[in-house]
């Protein structure tokens, strides 16, 4: 009766993560949230990104004898490059990696970075891209009669860029739950069987303390028989 009861709960719990990690499955991207991060440079805050994109070029070919259609055939792959945005501030980081560029420091400028993206609940998606370099920099316009953040602006030239695909939601909160319960389970059968084997010995002991007090007098009794036939 215990083992199904400990099972019917085990399973509850699962179903019940299962439920809401179905919740969160179809929880949006949000595009304004989203975090920033490039290899050797401190978090920056970064308020605004363009788009990812990658296109491919294509080779036409015309086969002999063929009139009605072209083949279109796969060639190099180009990556679109990513213009980030934040509040300018003390900090001369972008700057100082954009002058390596003009200093001819390429090799040093090359870095990579990630971008995360989150829905409501937890993070959706991560992007990497590789090969980056501030390829221009641009602070925004001046204007007295203007109280709007200063915007520094940097265009980054990426060689390539791939997504990370997020663990099952399912996984995520289910195996924790299962985990725990099977922790549980297990201390409980320790406990069960710590219990069991004490109560094996007291009984063992007053078995044994109880034959004791019934043979003890029967012996004593063989024993003053067995002296008087002495």
């Amino acid at each position: 009766m215990a083992y199904t009861s400990k099972a019917m709960m085990k399973k509850s719990a699962i179903s019940n993560a299962k439920i809401l990690a179905a919740e969160m499955l179809s929880d949006p991207f949000i595009n304004y949230r989203f975090r920033i991060e490039i290899e050797g440079i401190e978090m920056m805050g970064f308020s605004k990104m363009s788009e990812l994109a990658n296109e491919t070029s294509l080779e036409e070919y015309r086969e002999g004898g063929v009139n009605n259609y072209v083949h279109k055939l796969p060639n190099s792959t180009s990556y679109k490059n990513i213009i980030l945005e934040h509040g300018i501030g003390v900090d001369n980081t972008i700057y100082n990696w954009r002058q390596d560029v003009i200093d001819g420091n390429l090799s040093e400028a090359l870095r990579s970075g990630t971008i995360k993206v989150y829905g409501q609940n937890f993070m959706r998606s991560i992007w990497h891209f590789h090969g980056a370099w501030p390829v221009s920099l641009e602070i925004g316009e001046l204007d007295a009669g203007d109280d709007k953040v200063l915007i520094e602006k940097v265009e980054l030239v990426i060689e390539r860029f791939e997504r990370t695909v997020i663990a099952d939601p399912t996984d995520i909160i289910t195996a924790p739950v299962s985990k725990a319960i099977s922790k549980i389970s297990n201390k409980a059968g320790k406990v069960v069987g710590t219990a069991k084997r004490k109560v094996t010995g007291a009984v063992s002991s007053g078995i044994e303390k109880g034959l004791d007090t019934v043979t003890k007098p029967i012996e004593d009794g063989l024993d003053s028989a067995q002296d008087g036939l002495r």
